[in-house]
């Protein structure tokens, strides 16, 4: 975080304070009228923001359209009403009471309805959301030949039910936090009490406490708050989609971070050789997960070193290669008009390319209408 100049965050965050200055929280009053008009102004007389009379213009319901479920509203407040099963309002099973109008934008935007009454200083929020999930299945950057085959979702409450489910234990805490003074993201942190490090869970704690932006629409957003040194170009922490992985590095006294919306979660701290583990590992005898995790890092070891040690031979130490090779090597060179350091970056960038070609570019080419066009040329 010292990388970040303290100055810039100042006039970011004046900035930010002019351009919406701070409203005092309003109280709801007894008129149902009033109340009306402030809760339309306050969300900007929303096209899909819905108000629906009740009992002669007694009471209102408040909801907003595009992120309720009609079905859960005929079921949780209509029905009882209809079938006489409550006398009043507040008989029905309601989530919360409501004293502020500033509260009663927030549930709306949670998917809440409301019901203010007239001569009544105080709304009751009913949870309607229309929750549209998809599917708990294993993530595709992540597959493994045995282990558990499910992986996170965007929902962060599915995401900790996967955890909770598989560490029933009293010490596993969950810590919610909302960030964004946009946006209002859910943030949970996650670890094993008695486990994971006092010092390093509230270092967390303090940064993301701390965390001051417009909008944390996922995990990369938090990586940048949290991590040493953000400018580093090296992972500082770990990112995953499986609970599984997840849990493993949780029972080792790391700590998780979920966000609302995105399927990944993050663990920190973590060390150099957490990134060349993989869930197989744990699912695997000792012995041959250990060599697995040999073979990664001697495959890392040879990324790294083999292109100086073919720039060095074949650049300046001509003598150490064989002398049935010299020959066809120096005549292959001949032919190349760049120094072997430009043929080596060339090649390194274009295996990128590749590797990101096939990450973006779509699956079945056959669908696509310019392949014939690229095969041509």
């Amino acid at each position: 975080m010292g990388v970040r100049s303290v100055l810039f965050k100042k006039i970011l965050k004046s900035f930010n304070e002019k351009q919406q200055p701070k409203q005092e929280s309003i109280k709801i009053s007894s008129s149902l009228t009033k109340n009306i008009e402030l809760v339309k102004e306050l969300l900007n007389n929303a096209d899909d923001l819905k108000i629906r009379v009740l009992d002669n213009g007694e009471a209102c319901l408040v909801y907003i359209e595009s992120l309720v479920l009609s079905e859960k509203i005929q079921q949780n407040i209509f029905q009882p009403l209809y079938h006489k099963e409550v006398s009043n309002y507040s008989n029905l099973d309601y989530g919360n009471q409501l004293t502020l109008i500033d509260d009663i934008g927030k549930f709306l935007l949670k998917g809440h309805a409301v019901i203010l009454q007239n001569n009544k200083n105080y709304g009751l929020s009913f949870n309607v959301l229309n929750t549209k999930l998809r599917n708990v299945q294993e993530p595709m950057n992540e597959l493994v030949i045995r282990g558990s085959h499910d992986g996170f979702i965007e929902d962060i409450s599915t995401n900790i039910n996967l955890i909770r489910k598989r560490i029933e234990n009293y010490n596993l805490v969950v810590k919610y936090y909302s960030k964004g003074s946009q946006t209002n993201n859910k943030i949970a942190v996650v670890y094993l009490k008695g486990i994971a490090s006092d010092d390093n869970v509230k270092e967390i704690e303090r940064r993301i406490e701390t965390i001051d932006s417009d909008m944390i629409i996922s995990p990369g957003y938090i990586e940048e708050f949290v991590e040493d040194t953000p400018m580093s170009p090296f992972p500082q922490i770990l990112s995953t989609e499986r609970p599984d992985r997840t849990i493993a590095n949780i029972l080792e006294g790391r700590i998780a971070i979920f966000s609302e919306g995105s399927p990944s979660c993050l663990i920190a701290p973590v060390s150099f050789f957490a990134f060349y583990q993989s869930p197989d590992d744990y699912n695997s005898r000792w012995i041959s997960g250990t060599f697995l995790r040999l073979v990664r890092l001697t495959s890392f070891l040879i990324a790294i070193g083999l292109p100086s040690v073919y720039i060095a031979i074949i650049g300046f130490h001509f003598e150490v290669i064989p002398h049935d090779l010299i020959i066809p090597v120096k005549a292959s060179i001949n032919e190349i008009p760049y120094p072997p350091i430009i043929e080596a970056l060339m090649m390194v960038i274009v295996i990128e390319l590749i590797r990101e070609a096939g990450i973006r570019l779509r699956t079945y080419w056959s669908d696509n209408r310019y392949c014939w066009w690229f095969s041509y040329w």
